[in-house]
């Protein structure tokens, strides 16, 4: 190991050289950055990745909403001789996301600084082009490092709001799982300036659950995930963890728009059916939803037989209604 870390710094240069040239040894050549990054200490790794830059040649790359609309005009004056460089920069953009998401979790906040900075100037480039790759990466800082991610939560809310996925899968669900760590993180906290937050978060996912099939799907795993999270916490509370988050989507069972209401349904219908005991365990869940026998609205009451990605735990809580 002695020897290997001395050589460590010149191996995760030429790895990372190979990195870029290399399309075939990419995935293999991954795992050894990682490793190496672990031991050659953050300074390096900044110096690398200010190199890689500079080599690919966006070591100038705009971090302001004004700076790159002005840049997108000068593009769009030149026509279509700019096409192939466009082209070429996002895909050194890509394999960067790429290299960020492999060395983020040896990173000090430093070098958190200057891979949030290049993130955050490529999720507002107006070209979207690398919008997957650079979720992809922040979601791997969110990932490694729960208290820069919080430290930074305004300014990422204020990107992953922005984010129209439209059609693009991909984009979805790197905004998905993004805001599935920065909801394990505040809820853990459990603290009051985040709360307002976490709900943001929460809202965005419950109308991913009313969405179309497939956004209704990414958004179902990534509840499960965070339930799953939730409830292997370390710190011994993760049953009261658990229960903020049932909690927390109670609250809009009370919403006056069906939408919601059913899409919360939706939520604890997969929640109940990982863990039925919550039914007992969680404070004023069985009384909150017999209300909703009361209701009205065609959306809440059919909300049951209309997920088709989660049967079972519908018919599962349809029966827990019935108790």
């Amino acid at each position: 190991m002695k020897v290997l870390a001395s050589h460590s710094v010149d191996l995760l240069c030429t790895f990372a050289d190979d990195f870029l040239e290399s399309s075939e040894k990419r995935a293999h050549l991954k795992d050894a950055l990682r490793s190496l990054a672990q031991i050659s200490g953050s300074a390096n790794i900044c110096n690398l990745f200010l190199s890689l830059l500079k080599k690919c040649g966006l070591e100038d790359i705009p971090s302001t909403p004004e700076n790159l609309e002005c840049e997108a005009n000068e593009v769009d004056g030149k026509g279509e001789e700019n096409t192939d460089s466009t082209a070429e920069i996002n895909n050194k953009r890509s394999l960067l996301m790429e290299l960020i998401s492999t060395l983020a979790e040896a990173a000090d906040e430093d070098v958190l600084d200057l891979f949030f900075g290049f993130i955050k100037s490529s999720l507002l480039d107006s070209s979207k082009s690398c919008e997957s790759k650079a979720l992809f990466a922040l979601s791997t800082i969110l990932k490694e490092h729960h208290e820069y991610s919080l430290a930074q939560l305004d300014e990422i809310m204020m990107l992953l709001h922005g984010i129209k996925p439209d059609s693009n899968n991909a984009v979805l669900e790197g905004q998905l799982v993004c805001y599935k760590y920065l909801l394990v993180h505040m809820i853990k906290v459990n603290e009051e300036s985040t709360s307002k937050k976490a709900f943001l978060i929460l809202n965005e996912l419950i109308l991913a659950l009313k969405s179309k099939k497939e956004s209704r799907r990414l958004a179902y795993d990534v509840l499960l995930a965070i339930s799953t999270s939730l409830r292997s916490s370390e710190l011994n509370n993760g049953d009261s963890d658990l229960q903020r988050l049932f909690t927390m989507v109670m609250g809009y069972l009370s919403s006056p728009s069906p939408h919601i209401v059913s899409g919360a349904i939706a939520a604890l219908s997969l929640l109940i059916y990982t863990d039925a005991d919550f039914c007992v365990e969680v404070p004023n869940l069985i009384p909150s939803v017999l209300v909703l026998l009361q209701n009205k609205a065609i959306e809440v009451i059919k909300v049951g037989s209309v997920s088709s990605v989660f049967p079972v735990g519908c018919f599962q809580f349809s029966c827990h209604l019935r108790v």
